[in-house]
């Protein structure tokens, strides 16, 4: 059964994965508790993205009997075009930080192998050349051990919600990692309760419908509280910290959590709700992400040569943010018009 609810969800994630990379850009002052409250809101929202693929992996694969189509399908439409948007930056970096990943592994000072192929790799086995690529390497990891992620659904209720507690009351104070390590197997770790608490409450979607309905703005009043929390300490954005070291509750983790839970059951009223723009934000979403990183660094760019400052960075923000959410589509939806045979393995559409 084709869940509406799902497709806005989408639509809704991948506008608030890209939202918090464009503070910056739109001269936000995050010093400020509103600035920093809403930075919050958005910050870790791949959470949502993380949440909604352990839902589809059982409402659409699991269920659905296909399987064994699961993996190649991720590689096709995720894996392909993460390569083919990453060969340019990462040409760039090795060419603008040739030191970057010589002095984190400890290579030598000459050689090919050294000092291309090796930097190479690192990032693009750490998507630590681009903003937020680093999703790409942590999802196929993820993807590539379905066949556990079928054993977990085939056990008890019971069974799954033990591995889920623990694991998700360890992911409370692994927080996220570092930038600028090979942090794949880190942001597994971190994000994999979500992934499982997202087949869960696919297996259980009608349950939950039917026992939550109308009590969603509980989550949200959570969701909300959670964020103002750390606006007022002053803290602003995800925690980041390396693996074993201690550093206290990642607040946020439990925020995106309680997020995951309104969505879901708010936006199952919308079943019945379609808006041709919305379904295109929500099918054309992975070409929005692949390409908003490269809309930003220009626009970056472009602010320091011209020497730009908004005056008012809020209508900046929201005019920044339809930017990049039209852009990625129309790229999409242009590659998909001139090269209809091959538009999903170039852009994922």
């Amino acid at each position: 059964m084709y869940l509406n609810s799902i497709n806005i969800y989408r639509a809704l994630a991948i506008t608030f994965i890209i939202a918090p990379h464009i503070f910056y850009v739109s001269d936000i002052d995050l010093n400020t508790f509103t600035g920093q409250a809403i930075y919050n809101f958005f910050t870790g929202s791949t959470a949502n993205f993380v949440f909604i693929s352990g839902f589809l992996f059982y409402h659409v694969f699991y269920q659905k009997n296909r399987i064994s189509t699961f993996f190649g399908k991720k590689v096709q439409r995720l894996l392909l075009p993460y390569t083919i948007f990453s060969i340019l930056p990462i040409v760039l970096k090795i060419k603008s930080e040739p030191e970057y990943w010589r002095n984190y592994l400890n290579l030598g000072n000459d050689g090919v192998f050294n000092d291309y192929i090796i930097p190479f790799f690192a990032y693009y086995f750490s998507g630590d050349h681009m903003i937020a690529y680093w999703y790409i390497p942590f999802a196929m990891l993820t993807f590539a051990l379905f066949p556990l992620h079928k054993k977990f659904i085939e056990q008890r209720i019971k069974v799954q919600l033990v591995i889920v507690i623990v694991w998700y009351i360890c992911a409370l104070f692994i927080h996220r990692p570092l930038a600028g390590k090979l942090s794949v197997f880190h942001y597994f770790f971190y994000y994999s309760p979500i992934y499982l608490l997202g087949i869960i409450c696919s297996q259980y979607k009608e349950v939950l419908y039917a026992r939550l309905k109308g009590k969603e703005f509980y989550f949200l009043f959570i969701s909300l509280i959670l964020l103002v929390i750390p606006a007022l300490n002053g803290s602003t954005g995800s925690s980041y910290k390396d693996f074993f070291e201690f550093n206290g509750i990642d607040l946020l983790y439990l925020q995106k959590t309680s997020f995951c839970f309104f969505f879901l059951i708010w936006l199952h009223r919308f079943e019945r709700f379609d808006n041709k723009y919305v379904n295109i934000i929500s099918s054309t979403s992975f070409v929005i992400y692949f390409v908003h990183g490269y809309i930003i660094q220009i626009l970056l760019r472009l602010k320091v040569y011209l020497g730009v400052h908004f005056s008012y960075p809020w209508v900046a923000f929201i005019i920044i943010l339809i930017l990049l959410l039209i852009s990625g589509a129309l790229v999409a939806i242009l590659v998909k018009k001139m090269l209809p045979k091959y538009s999903q393995n170039i852009t994922g559409y």
